[in-house]
């Protein structure tokens, strides 16, 4: 379970000294303003907690390993919470992301940042455990961990890179040649992606930065920021000194001159550049 999950209820205190708990993240969460004055109660069998305001009823469901609470909710929508068993209490807690976020405030950067690390750290583990498959003395299962790990794509990056071994020459290569190879493959989606966008003169919204902000964001197009991010992409000998230079030069010449510089760009992979440069790729 993510360790950042927030805690919702206990299920033997709901009813009872809990349901205000639950009646608020129904309100606030859910946005069911009736369930303020709902009855509660819970099912014959004790695995439900039914809740009912006039024609309105919703449910949550225990599940027979007691491992899972659903929500039922009137339109038919189900959504998931975990249960944890802690001093024979089930203690239910909230694991949706969606569900997460609506729970947070949005200036609460610490509780963010906690959120990001759980997610993270759930999301790589079983990339992890396979890459110390990976370099453990298990033949049979090396070879098919690295299988595994090169169907992963970008997820099997990051572990591979945290637990480089140079000591071992032959496991060393392998894991580099991976890292670049799933790399390689991300960067094609990547540029392909791009180079679409190039052709998109839908204008992007500019940021208002209040009236105390000297200079004003230039007006963008989404072929203008495809063209900037290519340029980070694939001319990497730019500090960000001259890219700023540049950006700002080329957001400052009109939607034809733009439209010039990604013809240019586009049939010759050479970028204009200030002071007369000329950048390549």
């Amino acid at each position: 379970m993510m360790e950042q999950a927030p805690y919702l209820f206990t299920w033997n205190k709901v009813p009872g000294i809990e349901t205000p708990r639950v009646s608020d993240h129904l309100r606030i969460i859910h946005q069911l303003p009736w369930i303020q004055g709902a009855a509660v109660r819970k099912s014959l069998d004790m695995n439900s907690i039914i809740l009912t305001e006039g024609s309105h009823s919703i449910f949550f469901r225990l599940d027979e390993e007691r491992r899972v609470v659903t929500l039922h909710l009137e339109d038919g929508i189900i959504h998931e919470y975990r249960v944890l068993k802690e001093k024979n209490a089930l203690k239910v807690y909230v694991t949706e992301i969606p569900l997460i976020l609506r729970e947070l405030d949005s200036f609460d950067l610490k509780s963010l940042d906690a959120l990001a690390s759980s997610i993270i750290q759930r999301s790589r583990k079983e990339a992890q455990d396979l890459v110390n498959v990976l370099h453990s003395k298990q033949e049979e299962e090396k070879k098919k961990a690295a299988l595994v790990l090169q169907d992963l794509g970008d997820l099997a990056v990051t572990p591979l890179l945290d637990t480089l071994s140079p000591e071992i020459p032959k496991d060393y290569v392998w894991d580099v040649v991976t890292i670049v190879n799933l790399y390689l493959e991300l960067r094609q989606k990547i540029l392909k992606e791009l180079a679409e966008m190039l052709t998109d003169p839908r204008p992007v919204p500019v940021p208002e930065l209040g009236p105390n902000v000297e200079e004003q964001p230039a007006p963008r197009r989404i072929c203008d920021e495809a063209f900037l991010l290519l340029r980070k992409m694939l001319y990497l000998d730019e500090n960000e000194e001259v890219q700023f230079f540049n950006e700002r030069n080329y957001l400052n010449m009109s939607d034809e001159e733009r439209d010039a510089e990604i013809v240019k760009m586009t049939e010759t992979k050479i970028w204009s550049v200030v002071k007369g440069q000329v950048a390549g790729y």
